[in-house]
């Protein structure tokens, strides 16, 4: 039976903030919830395709590039990993020509909307990493989004960056999104229990949202600098699986940003 699936989009101006690991952290909490989900590695450095070991490549070694590039079957781009219900489209354009296409052309915007569109009835969670700065590839990443999920990390660079050039990408994509914008969520990420971290945050979670026309709100869950996501990727293992607080983590995020979700965790944490 066709699904209608969610298309994530993980976007932050600002590199470091943790993007592919909350990529694959949570999409590694969705496969424990039977959720078919697929990673989309949108990112011209690898690094989320790199996360999880491939149990079987795509048709022709096939990624991000021939997604949006070629005319192939967007199926035809999917590699699958070593868990059960966890896909994943790698990043393969390592000469950066899917910036010079996107560039070229507005319209050339849209086709990534459009292509994972089509592989929505197959997937309940499609999550798309991007880069790290603000090109025309995290542009196209954004209009792609029922949901837009953009990690800070609370000190004084990123929380001047949410005030200005993040919101100032969103505002970028309102012309592409006639039917209206995505949900946005900041999340607070790789906190830490400094006096900074802590004056920071404050800061963020009392940003006032109201003059803009989307959208946009921060997320009650903070996500801790913890060791046990590094320990994940190095060991290619979803980080819930070997620790606790990263689950629980994982789980409050879920709650937060896919409420339709709460009441199968519900039922799960009562069979435990």
């Amino acid at each position: 039976m066709d699904k209608n699936g969610k298309i994530i989009s993980v976007v932050s101006i600002k590199g470091g903030s943790s993007k592919s690991t909350t990529c694959a952290s949570l999409a590694g909490y969705l496969t424990e919830l039977q959720c078919k989900t697929l990673l989309i590695d949108g990112d011209t450095q690898p690094s989320l395709s790199k996360f999880f070991e491939i149990l079987k490549p795509a048709e022709n070694d096939n990624g991000l590039l021939e997604l949006m590039l070629s005319k192939a079957d967007p199926l035809a781009c999917v590699s699958l990993t070593e868990w059960e219900n966890l896909d994943i489209i790698i990043s393969n354009d390592l000469d950066r020509e899917l910036i010079r296409w996107l560039q070229a052309r507005n319209s050339n915007l849209l086709k990534l909307k459009e292509k994972v569109n089509q592989l929505k009835k197959k997937y309940d969670y499609i999550i798309i990493d991007s880069p790290g700065n603000f090109n025309k590839l995290t542009e196209t990443i954004a209009i792609a989004a029922d949901i837009i999920l953009s990690p800070v990390v609370p000190d004084s660079i990123s929380a001047n960056e949410v005030i200005s050039s993040t919101v100032e990408l969103f505002e970028e994509i309102t012309l592409f999104r006639p039917e209206g914008m995505p949900e946005i969520n900041f999340l607070i990420s790789k906190k830490t229990n400094t006096n900074g971290a802590k004056k920071y945050i404050e800061l963020i979670k009392t940003l006032d949202f109201t003059e803009y026309d989307f959208p946009m709100s921060v997320l009650d869950i903070e996500i801790p600098s913890l060791a046990c996501y590094a320990d994940s990727a190095d060991k290619k293992t979803p980080v819930h699986l070997s620790d606790k607080r990263a689950k629980q983590h994982l789980e409050q995020l879920t709650q937060e940003l896919l409420p339709e979700l709460n009441s199968l965790i519900l039922e799960r944490s009562k069979n435990v």
